[in-house]
C-alpha cells in the first residue's frame, strides 16, 4: 500500500482497533514517521476515536461509513478551534485595553502630582531687582544674589530657597499658610512680615534683620515645638544662625545701613572713618586707603541719599580738610583730618 493513501483510507481506524496485519502496521508506522503533520492528524483521529468508543469489531462493519463519521467529528473539532482562538484574541484585546487605560491613568497621576516647576532668579551687578512671587509677596535682590521658588505655592506652605547673597522679603499675609525661607541649614518662617536675609558664606552664617512683624529663625532639623524666645526675631532685631553647630543668637540691630543696597540711603552717626572707609569699599566696590592712622579715628555724622562715591569723597575733603588722590585703581585719603 502506498503510504500517501493511508490518510484517506480506513486503515487508521483498523490500526486503532488493532485489526491491521503486520504489513499494514508497518505502512502506518512509516507514514507516521514521514511527516509531523501525519502524526498530528493521527492524534486527532485517536482523540475522536477514544470519545466514540474502542470496542468495534470491523468484520461485517461498513468501515467507510465509520471513517466518514470520524472525519466529520475531526472536522467539527477543527472548526471549533478558531472559536477558542477568537476567545483568546478577545481576552488579549481586553487586556491590552485595560493596560492602556492604566498607563493613561498613571500618566495623568504623574502629571498632576509632580512637583511644580522651579524658578531661579539671580543677579550679578544689578541691585534692588524685584521678584514677584505667586502669592503676591515681593523679594528685592541685592547684587550677586540668587533665589529659587516654585511656579505655584501649595495651599499649605509657601517655601523659597535662598542660594546666596542678600534679599529683602515683603511677605503677603496669608492666614494659616506659613512662609519659609531656606538659607543653607537655616529656616526663616513668617506669616506676614518684612525682613532681610543675608548669607555670609565666608563666616558660615545666615543673618536675619526684621523690619516689621516677627519671624522664627531655626535649623532645618529642629522641631518647631521646641523653639524658645531666642528663635523669635521682632522689629529692629537681628538674628545670626551659625552653620557650624546650628546655634542661634540675637540682639538689637545696630547696623544703620543694612538697607542701603535697596534704599540708596547711607547714614553715619559718629562713625569712625576707618569704618566709613570699609563700608564705602563694600558699597561702591572700590579700594580706599587711609594714609594717616589718626584720620581713621575721626568720626563722621552725615546722610547721603543716592549719591555717587565722588560726591561723598568731595564732602570728606571739605569736612576734614584732607586730600583725595586716585592712583593705580586706589583711592588714597591723605591728611590727619580732625
Amino acid at each position: 500500500m502506498d503510504i500517501q493513501d493511508i490518510k484517506y483510507s480506513g486503515i487508521l481506524l483498523r490500526y486503532l482497533a488493532e485489526e491491521t496485519d503486520q504489513a499494514e502496521n508497518s505502512a502506518v508506522e512509516e507514514w507516521l514517521g514521514s511527516d509531523e503533520k501525519n502524526r498530528l492528524f493521527f492524534e486527532d483521529i485517536r482523540d475522536v476515536w477514544g470519545k466514540t468508543g474502542t470496542g468495534y469489531q470491523f468484520e461485517g462493519v461498513d468501515v467507510d461509513a465509520i471513517w466518514e463519521d470520524t472525519k466529520q467529528k475531526i472536522l467539527r473539532k477543527h472548526i471549533q478551534q478558531p472559536a477558542k482562538r477568537s476567545l483568546i484574541k478577545n481576552i488579549y484585546r481586553i487586556s491590552i485595553s485595560i493596560a492602556a487605560v492604566l498607563i493613561i491613568a498613571l500618566g495623568l497621576w504623574f502629571i498632576f502630582s509632580e512637583k511644580p516647576e522651579m524658578i531661579t532668579a539671580s543677579t550679578t551687578q544689578e541691585r534692588n531687582f524685584m521678584v514677584d512671587l505667586p502669592d503676591k509677596s515681593k523679594i528685592s535682590l541685592n547684587s550677586n544674589t540668587a533665589i529659587q521658588y516654585p511656579e505655584e505655592f501649595s495651599d499649605k506652605l509657601r517655601e523659597v530657597s535662598m542660594l546666596k547673597g542678600k534679599a529683602f522679603f515683603e511677605v503677603n499675609d496669608k492666614a494659616g499658610i506659613p512662609f519659609i525661607v531656606n538659607a543653607y541649614s537655616a529656616k526663616i518662617q513668617s506669616l506676614g512680615t518684612s525682613f532681610v536675609v543675608c548669607i555670609d558664606s565666608l563666616a558660615g552664617q545666615v543673618k536675619v534683620t526684621v523690619e516689621t512683624g516677627s519671624v522664627l529663625l531655626y535649623g532645618k532639623d529642629e522641631n518647631i515645638i521646641n523653639l524658645s524666645d531666642k528663635n523669635i526675631l521682632r522689629p529692629n532685631e537681628k538674628g545670626v544662625f551659625c552653620e557650624k553647630g546650628g546655634c542661634v543668637s540675637k540682639g538689637d540691630n545696630t547696623e544703620l545701613n543694612y538697607m542701603t543696597w535697596k534704599t540708596g540711603i547711607i547714614i553715619f552717626e559718629e562713625t569712625e572713618m576707618s569704618e566709613v572707609a570699609e563700608f564705602l569699599m563694600q558699597e561702591y566696590d572700590v579700594i580706599i586707603e587711609i594714609q594717616d592712622e589718626e584720620f581713621g579715628k575721626c568720626k563722621l555724622s552725615a546722610q547721603f541719599d543716592n549719591k555717587p562715591i565722588d560726591f561723598i569723597l568731595d564732602i570728606l575733603e571739605v569736612t576734614f580738610g584732607i586730600e583725595v588722590e586716585k592712583k593705580n585703581g586706589r583711592i588714597i585719603l591723605i591728611g590727619s583730618g580732625c
